[in-house]
């Protein structure tokens, strides 16, 4: 079978397939948002964290510059 034939093949059986077979997502939508909501949160917090370590710990130069 070559490429060419592979490819009408599966054209031609598509919609067939498409009718007769429905994809479901691994998983559900939701779950994903939930996953990239609890990303958001680690890396404002991260951000939180360095601005905080930041404050408390200020930068040698501006410890010289007082």
């Amino acid at each position: 079978m070559n490429q060419t034939y592979a490819a009408e093949l599966f054209r031609r059986l598509a919609p067939t397939l498409k009718d007769e077979y429905v994809v479901q997502p691994l998983v559900p939508l939701e779950i994903k948002l939930h996953l990239e909501r609890l990303k958001l949160t680690e890396l404002i917090r991260a951000t939180g964290e360095k601005k905080t370590c930041a404050a408390v710990h200020p930068q040698p130069e501006l410890q010289q510059a007082c």
